[in-house]
């Protein structure tokens, strides 16, 4: 009898465990076809392939290219991404909103074409204002940078009108038909990229660059082609002023991020770190903005659906709650893999060339953790109308985030840069916690008023 019993409860535990097996398989199962209806699967390969062919195609040419070039690469890719958000005007953000709200085709084209005209002028007076300040060396001392920089800055008006056309067919949500598109050129490009590497140094890097941008801007010209016929006929001046007045506080916030994002950068250049030591660690920020690229494909899809529902509070908390929830999943699983995974690969992939940036890495994963938790917060506010509040925050953190990076690159060198980054991650968590009770308090107080 106690035979028996003892057999039946191992079938029992056999049989949970089975259970447990089936549930758990076909729960990944029911969430990967949810991300694929959503466009998320091929928003997050589009991204990935974005960045490999921008700033990332380095880590595929990191043995044709000195650690000295790949530090001037990393410090003009810093210049260029901030001339980018200048030239965007804060726009991006305001498309993708106003799109996403509307259900009017002719007002959707109309709102494509007064913000299309916008940057198009933005994007060609950046680059005769970028190219002035490098011929007086305003960007860097080095004559080298200063060279190469007038080949990248090519790639500027493109990057800015490259990256509306995206946001406008991303409020669209046309998330499959972009994705795949994007990532067939980014595959075809990065073959060239090499090619041109191998051939002819960065000079070839840059140019190839320059020639991808070029390439993915006519593709999403022949897409909007019909749109780009009435351009001048669908021009509102109205429009023009609503999109600039909530996408000035867009441009102002993501100005403040990106600054704050670039700090450590703009700091070792103008302290004169050694170019070795900055190519080491712009290689660790690589493999830091590249395991970010499936939370940014993440948030590209929450603004748009939070937008949809931001008159209905407990609706936009609701899904919230369920982004913030794979939100930690997600980048608790990818700081675990990279922890482990990615020191073992430079090391056998390439020996001993990037030790030094093995050792930056673990303190950059830290403090990206730490900074991925505000993002879904971020967003919710965005949809909530309440850019300025994103704004205010991001000033009080570039602040004391400066001071900060300034203090520890001046005690611990380049590793201090690596450093700051924990207390960066700090400062956002807090700032963005602050801000988003706020908000939700004066909703709250707004909804009781009326409802009464």
């Amino acid at each position: 009898m106690l035979h028996n019993s003892l057999k039946r409860n191992s079938i029992n535990s056999v049989d949970k465990k089975e259970t447990f097996f089936i549930t758990l398989v076909s729960r990944l199962r029911l969430e990967y076809n949810r991300a694929s209806r959503f466009g998320y699967i091929d928003m997050l390969f589009a991204q990935i392939f974005t960045l490999i062919v921008s700033s990332g195609t380095q880590f595929f040419v990191l043995k044709l290219i000195t650690n000295d070039n790949l530090g001037r690469i990393k410090i003009m890719q810093v210049f260029v991404g901030f001339g980018s958000l200048i030239g965007s005007l804060g726009i991006n953000t305001a498309i993708i909103k106003f799109v996403s709200e509307m259900s009017d085709t002719r007002e959707k084209n109309r709102c494509f074409s007064s913000g299309f005209s916008m940057v198009l002028i933005s994007s060609v007076f950046l680059i005769c204002i970028g190219y002035v300040l490098n011929s007086l060396g305003v960007f860097s001392t080095d004559r080298i940078v200063c060279s190469l920089l007038n080949i990248y800055l090519l790639s500027l008006p493109f990057m800015i009108l490259n990256d509306f056309l995206f946001s406008f067919f991303q409020g669209r949500q046309q998330f499959h038909m972009v994705s795949r598109i994007t990532i067939i050129s980014k595959i075809a490009s990065l073959a060239a990229i090499v090619g041109a590497t191998y051939l002819f140094g960065i000079y070839g890097y840059l140019g190839a660059i320059v020639g991808v941008f070029i390439f993915t801007f006519s593709i999403y010209l022949f897409l909007v082609r019909d749109l780009l016929v009435q351009l001048l006929s669908l021009f509102s001046k109205s429009y023009c002023y609503k999109l600039f007045a909530f996408g000035r506080f867009c441009l102002a916030a993501n100005l403040v991020g990106f600054f704050l994002a670039s700090s450590d950068i703009i700091l070792l250049n103008y302290l004169h770190a050694p170019l070795p030591e900055i190519g080491a660690y712009s290689v660790a920020l690589f493999i830091i903005m590249f395991i970010s690229q499936a939370n940014s494909s993440a948030m590209l899809i929450a603004l748009p659906k939070l937008s949809s529902h931001c008159t209905e509070l407990d609706t936009v908390l609701q899904n919230l709650r369920r982004y913030e929830r794979r939100n930690i999943i997600l980048n608790g699983a990818l700081f675990a893999a990279t922890l482990t995974a990615v020191p073992w690969l430079l090391e056998f992939i390439f020996g001993s060339k990037f030790h030094l940036s093995i050792s930056y890495l673990p303190y950059l994963l830290v403090g990206y953790l730490m900074s991925s938790v505000t993002i879904p917060k971020g967003q919710a506010i965005i949809s909530l109308n309440r850019v300025d509040m994103n704004f205010y925050g991001a000033i009080i953190v570039a602040a004391a985030n400066l001071c900060i990076v300034f203090g520890f690159i001046r005690i611990w060198g380049t590793k201090g840069a690596a450093i700051a980054a924990i207390a960066s991650g700090i400062l956002k968590i807090l700032c963005t916690e602050i801000t988003w009770h706020i908000i939700l308090r004066s909703k709250r107080v707004v909804n009781h008023s009326v409802s009464v």
